[in-house]
């Protein structure tokens, strides 16, 4: 469900030299979206609206699963029973220990690698720590010390993700010791954690529209800058997902120390009688979070920077078309 984008591209780039194809879902600087080659193909699928179960991987990376896409399966337990589905037409699968849906959905694959902070996991991770240029921390194969690795991204999401592309190369047969070295060449998919700009400010764009992405997306902030007032603009996505989720998302835009909450981006919906973004700032309300909502995004940007003083970060979270606005704010200082 999340994380997709990062370990798709990472998994790429750990497989370079191999002449691997690949497709991830955002612009990665310098370097295509696609390409094709062999002897593999990296693929950045979803569950969005059920193709996925039309593949049939030699691996399947399940980085985790949470409450999303209802409207294309109609229940929790549909949707984790389409997991179970794709993962039984893997070969091998690659499945987060610390997430426990991804080990529900896989129990009973016969080939299962698993990775995360758990002490349990096949690879771990541990002495995380965040750095201004990253975060680094120790690999363990088995309980086994690999070595010292260190990424060019920050926050505890992206060192599963890390851990991800490494479990994925080791499946396939690579040496995860040997690829420890590319790590910190990791390319950075576009708005996930993009920092945009810090000029007295610190801006940061961010991709993230589900609760479980957003809470994740500030802890990182807050980790990177630990001294600093984090402000926040999100645009909810879809009133599907917003009727289902208003209430999480208010509780995880609390966690910010201040968020402007803009309308709804349709995604091609109609919209749904009495959804719309103020819910989610009723509730961020209710969670004790402070902030305003302002429908229009351009009007939101100046309702943040209002809020806002020179060493805040002002982060951008949304899969609609905010980021738009949210990027003219250099101009505007």
């Amino acid at each position: 469900t999340h994380g997709k984008t990062t370990t798709a591209a990472w998994i790429a780039h750990l497989l370079c030299p191999w002449d691997v194809g690949f497709y991830v879902g955002a612009r990665i600087r310098g370097r295509p979206r696609a390409r094709w080659g062999g002897p593999w193909f990296v693929a950045e699928v979803d569950e969005s609206d059920g193709v996925f179960l039309e593949l049939f991987p030699e691996v399947a990376v399940l980085t985790n699963v949470d409450r999303d896409h209802l409207a294309s399966y109609g229940s929790f337990v549909r949707l984790k029973a389409a997991f179970s589905a794709f993962l039984a037409k893997a070969v091998s699968a690659v499945v987060c220990a610390d997430d426990p849906v991804s080990i529900e959905v896989s129990r009973g694959h016969k080939r299962t690698f698993t990775y995360g902070l758990s002490a349990s996991a096949d690879l771990s991770a541990r002495d995380v720590r965040i750095r201004p240029d990253g975060t680094s921390f120790e690999v363990c194969l088995y309980g086994k010390r690999l070595g010292e690795a260190a990424i060019p991204a920050f926050g505890i999401h992206n060192v599963r993700n890390a851990l991800a592309a490494l479990a994925a190369a080791h499946v396939v047969g690579a040496s995860p010791r040997d690829l420890l070295g590319k790590l910190p060449s990791f390319p950075l998919p576009a708005r996930r954690l993009e920092v945009v700009a810090e000029n007295g400010y610190v801006l940061v764009d961010d991709y993230a529209h589900h609760p479980r992405e957003i809470a994740a997306g500030v802890a990182a902030v807050r980790a990177r800058w630990p001294r600093r007032r984090v402000r926040v603009l999100f645009q909810p996505h879809r009133f599907s997902r917003t009727a289902l989720l208003y209430r999480e998302l208010g509780k995880a835009l609390a966690g910010a120390d201040y968020a402007v909450v803009t309308e709804v981006y349709p995604a091609f919906e109609a919209p749904i009688p009495g959804v719309s973004g103020e819910l989610v700032y009723r509730a961020m309300r209710g969670h004790g979070g402070k902030g305003r909502f302002v429908a229009r995004p351009d009007r939101a940007v100046e309702a943040l920077l209002e809020a806002s003083s020179p060493g805040d970060v002002m982060v951008c979270f949304g899969a609609g078309d905010v980021w738009r606005s949210f990027r003219r704010i250099p101009e505007m200082l």
